[in-house]
């Protein structure tokens, strides 16, 4: 594919306690297959880190890409939050706040 491309940040599930980056790879596979660049992020977890950390480290992936997206072949206006039961609820609040 040529051009830049818009780019899902993956954000996993884990009741906010557990899971990392690793924890889709068909849904990033399948992504990317379809055309789109996927990072899959980690995020900081309870109970050693609380909200807004999350989110926090949800903006600061955004800001990296963003920076970064002519090197990566990002579309650095066309971004996707989606994630997978807590990452689902801490893509909605990034969505709202960032």
């Amino acid at each position: 594919m040529t051009g830049k491309r818009s780019c899902l940040i993956v954000m996993h599930g884990g009741s906010w306690s557990g899971g990392n980056n690793k924890q889709l790879p068909e849904l990033n596979s399948h992504l990317a297959q379809a055309g789109y660049h996927c990072a899959a992020i980690n995020y900081r977890l309870v109970p050693q880190w609380k909200c807004p950390a999350p989110i926090e480290d949800t903006a600061a992936a955004l800001t990296y890409l963003r920076q970064h997206a002519d090197e990566l072949n990002i579309d650095r206006n066309n971004f996707i939050l989606l994630g997978r039961s807590a990452g689902a609820q801490t893509a909605l609040l990034a969505a709202y706040t960032l």
